[in-house]
């Protein structure tokens, strides 16, 4: 484990790591095809192509746990539970026909960073600028990994844990799961027992759940719903822009 001391009330983060957004480099041992997109990732892709080096699609969470805790054993337990989430694994490149696709494959070296912040004048306000740091860090999208972990001593009996990641592979209900399944990991480990088989399913299973949605009725019925509340609106803001005639404006919401 690396030990990031800070001095100054504010923890230092991580150096930076040379980030990059959406582009065509390979992923070691992953299948060159890839995987598509569900639609959510296809819109947040698009974003993130749009502002590359931007942080606005970082995401994440952290839990204060209060009583004893193994640094060693949650690393172990942090370890296996990525290992177990295909999802939060995945790298993102463009494919020769412009596409983007995701890709399962072997992730280069990673660790879960420790900090000890219990000598700093406010532990707690030290741990939310050390993980907002972190989080501003870019992510490498097609090298990975999109995640990043870390274990933060407040006290000899408070700590803070943290998962931060790109939006592409974490949203609110992937970080919950995220979360129990790391408690009941680490609490395995801890009593020296194997810990319960893990839940949480391929990533093909949601493509292909997505898959049978779109051929779906249901699709249908929820199409018609929406067509009906939005009945009567204007339609979307042209994302085109058209110089009008000198001194008519400026111009933002013109034709193509």
């Amino acid at each position: 484990m690396s030990v990031l001391p800070g001095g100054d009330g504010t923890a230092s983060a991580p150096a930076p790591a040379q980030g990059r957004g959406p582009g065509s480099a390979s992923v070691p041992g992953a299948d060159p095809a890839g995987l598509p997109l569900t639609t959510a990732q296809s819109g947040i892709w698009t974003g993130q192509a749009l502002a590359p080096g931007s942080a606005r699609y970082h995401v994440g969470f952290s839990v204060e746990v209060h009583g004893q805790l193994d640094a060693d054993v949650f690393e172990a337990a942090f370890r296996q539970v990525i290992s177990e989430a295909e999802g939060l694994r995945a790298r993102f490149t463009r494919a020769p026909d412009g596409e983007p696709r995701q890709h399962i494959g072997e992730l280069p070296p990673w660790n879960v960073p420790y900090a000890d912040l219990s000598g700093e004048t406010s532990p707690r306000r030290a741990a939310t600028a050390w993980l907002r740091a972190d989080l501003a860090r870019p992510f490498d999208l097609a090298r990975g990994p999109l995640f990043r972990g870390a274990l933060l001593r407040l006290s000899e009996t408070r700590w803070c844990w943290y998962l931060g990641a790109h939006h592409l592979v974490l949203d609110g209900v992937s970080s919950s799961l995220f979360a129990r399944r790391l408690s009941e990991v680490y609490a395995a480990l801890e009593r020296e027992v194997p810990p319960p088989e893990g839940r949480f399913g391929p990533l093909r299973t949601l493509l292909d759940d997505e898959e049978a949605y779109r051929a779906s009725p249901g699709r249908l019925a929820d199409r018609g719903f929406w067509l009906g509340r939005t009945a009567g609106r204007s339609g979307p803001a042209a994302l085109a822009w058209t110089p009008g005639p000198r001194g008519a404006g400026t111009g933002t919401g013109g034709r193509a």
